[in-house]
Parts: C-alpha cells; structure tokens; sequence
C-alpha cells in the first residue's frame, strides 16, 4: 500500500517537472506604454512633415537586434518612439506617399529560444500575434519581405 501511494505521488509531481511552459504572446508580458492614437499621430506628424517639405520616399526605421550578450535588452529609442513595442531584430517601414505603415518583423522572439529547453523556453510569436497588430494599429510583415521592398 505504501509503495502504491509513493508511487502515485511520483506520477503526479513528475507531470509538474515535465511540463510544457505554455508559449506567451506579447501582450501577455507588457503593455503599450503610450495609446495606439498617440502612437499614430507620431506616425503621422513625421510623415506630414517630410511630405509638407516635398519629399517622397520610405522612412526606414531598425530596431535592436535581440542579442544583448548578457545585458537587459533595450529597444532603439527611435523604434519605440514610433511603435512602443520592443521587437528584436524587427525594421518599422512608414511610406511617406501613401502614409501606410509596416513592422517587418520575425517569426518569433528568439531571446525566448533556446533548443536545449523547450520545456523553460517555449518561444514567444510575434509575426503571428494578431494582438500586436490590433492593439497598434501597424501592420506586421515577414522580414524575408523586406528584402524584397528594398530592390
């Protein structure tokens, strides 16, 4: 009996050491620290200005690449002024003719990678997460298709 108890109770607690960490999206970790109508009329007023100005063209703007080898990361301040999003290795594009704007991002957050454990590091989405683009207003693309918009 005591044998069949203490082995009921490995069962158990083992299903606790063996679980899957459940993927995060990326409002599930942070929040917007300005409104998404805040963020647009940053947006906005940059792309007025340049066009008042006659100028035409793509306003290219490169975040942070996510490998801060051992540091907190930290988002390039002008990637966060226009978007206040922290997506590693992403580029915001904002096209001055037409005033559209496009995060050209990863698949995923590879800081939140790691093959060796899947179970602690599950990944984070981020191309994929309909939040990010809901909640700022900008739509999100594969960087493999920023490859393209640039020839």
């Amino acid at each position: 009996m005591r044998t069949t108890i203490t082995f009921i109770i490995f069962l158990f607690s083992s299903t606790f050491l063996f679980a899957q960490t459940p993927v995060q999206s990326y409002f599930e970790w942070t929040n917007l620290p300005f409104t998404k109508e805040e963020l647009s009329e940053r947006r906005d007023n940059l792309m007025s200005i340049l066009e008042e100005q006659g100028k035409s063209g793509v306003i290219v703007i490169p975040a942070n690449d996510g490998f801060s080898f051992g540091e907190t990361f930290r988002q390039a301040d002008d990637f966060y002024y226009f978007t206040g999003l922290e997506l590693p290795n992403a580029i915001l594009v904002m096209n001055v003719a037409n005033h559209s704007v496009t995060i050209y991002t990863p698949e995923r957050d590879l800081r939140f990678e790691n093959g060796s454990r899947v179970n602690d590091f599950p990944g984070r989405p981020l191309l994929n997460d309909k939040n990010i683009t809901e909640k700022t207003g900008v739509i999100l693309a594969s960087i493999d298709d920023f490859k393209t918009l640039m020839i």
